[in-house]
């Protein structure tokens, strides 16, 4: 019976963040998004980007967003294919205290699994040109900075070259979608608010 089935607590810590980013209004998410961007700052000042550098840098980011769009909007269109049975899970969930299909369960697992794959091959690839552009852009001090301003902990031997160190750079700093914005203002001089 399915009263008694248990359904894996897998599922929640991948949802738990799905549910989080759909706060997007609340103060709390407002702030976090202040600080992530003040921590992105923290990362990208120290590089001393001029505003000509920044903008040849911007239109390589502008692709790497365009497939992220093109991305979630896939993945939009995947999650509205079992809108319905999540529903009819909920329902049943309220209504007759029923929980949720394996069969379901698993399906979910699977497509949130699929979509964080194809999300960081999404990266992976995208960061490739985008990394190419800054180390043509940058100087070499600067490539250095940036290549180090991300602590590397998993790499005890030190055998990333500089690089693997500034691809890591690239993702998580000016990939970030908060960063595009920032960008965007120093590119014109302008400091941000």
């Amino acid at each position: 019976m399915n009263k008694l089935r248990i359904v894996p607590l897998l599922l929640f810590p991948v949802l738990a963040a799905a549910a989080s980013i759909a706060r997007a209004d609340d103060d709390a998410t407002r702030i976090l998004s202040k600080v992530r961007q003040l921590d992105l700052l923290n990362q990208m000042l120290p590089v001393l980007m001029t505003p000509e550098q920044i903008q040849h840098i911007l239109p390589a980011l502008e692709k790497a967003r365009a497939a992220d769009a093109a991305n979630q909007k896939s993945e939009l269109e995947q999650m509205k294919k079992i809108e319905a049975k999540v529903d009819a899970a909920i329902k049943e969930a309220k209504d007759k205290k029923l929980v949720p299909s394996r069969d379901l369960v698993e399906e979910v697992i699977k497509m949130v699994g699929g979509f964080q794959k194809q999300r960081a091959n999404m990266i992976l690839q995208q960061s490739e040109p985008v990394v190419r552009v800054v180390m043509a852009t940058l100087d070499a001090g600067q490539v250095k900075a940036a290549a180090n301003a991300i602590p590397v902990r998993d790499d005890p031997d030190n055998k990333l070259t500089e690089e693997m160190k500034l691809g890591r750079w690239v993702r998580a700093v000016l990939m970030d979608p908060l960063a595009y914005d920032l960008l965007v203002e120093m590119s014109k001089g302008k400091s941000s608010h």
